[in-house]
């Protein structure tokens, strides 16, 4: 999966007095309906007014239920960045970050941080995500306005290439407000922050 890394983050439109927000975008296997693990990498795009007026990108990867570990490379906004997951067998597996801008990648062979965290290779999402805090709930969502996930291909065991489905988009609906918008063109996902609560 490939996207544009945002330049900007607006305050979460139904929070604005708060100092810190945040979206996330990611690739992951078995999000979706396998509920022992989620093997997952990406950016977090965050504002946290507290420390800085500039926006800070978190790159990261994570083998659900351990926490989510940041990755050592540089990202900023306006960067070309290409995300990979790849499940070798139910215990162990492979993340990739390319920072296609400058030109730096970085990799990650992982085992299962557990022995009932196995995946099942059920199936693949690319996501714009708010996600949960550590405290619960979620964190306030950033304004990011629009974020296409590009080549969302998923390759099988069998060889077979399959992507997004376009009869099954999802959105974030918060407190009976939807957030976001979703739509599927082949292999892309354009996600849009919706303004109007």
């Amino acid at each position: 999966m490939k996207f544009t890394v945002p330049k900007t983050l607006g305050p979460d439109v139904a929070k604005a007095e708060t100092d810190y927000y945040a979206a996330s975008a990611w690739v992951g296997i078995d999000g979706l309906t396998h509920g022992t693990a989620l093997l997952q990498t990406g950016v977090t795009v965050e504002m946290n007014k507290t420390v800085s007026d500039e926006v800070a990108y978190v790159p990261w990867y994570e083998w659900w239920p351990n926490i989510a570990m940041k990755l050592d490379i540089f990202i900023g906004g306006g960067d070309e960045v290409e995300v990979e997951v790849v499940m070798f067998n139910e215990t162990s597996g492979k993340i990739l970050l390319w920072n296609k801008s400058r030109g730096e990648w970085v990799a990650r062979t992982l085992q299962a941080p557990r022995p009932d965290a196995v995946l099942a290779g059920r199936s693949v999402e690319w996501i714009v995500e708010d996600f949960a805090l550590s405290e619960g709930g979620n964190v306030p969502f950033g304004d990011f306005d629009v974020i296409e996930l590009r080549d969302c291909k998923a390759h099988t065991s069998t060889e077979k290439i399959v992507g997004p489905d376009p009869n099954q988009p999802f959105y974030i609906r918060q407190n009976n407000i939807t957030r976001t918008s979703a739509s599927v063109d082949g292999h892309s996902v354009s996600i849009k922050y919706l303004r109007e609560l």
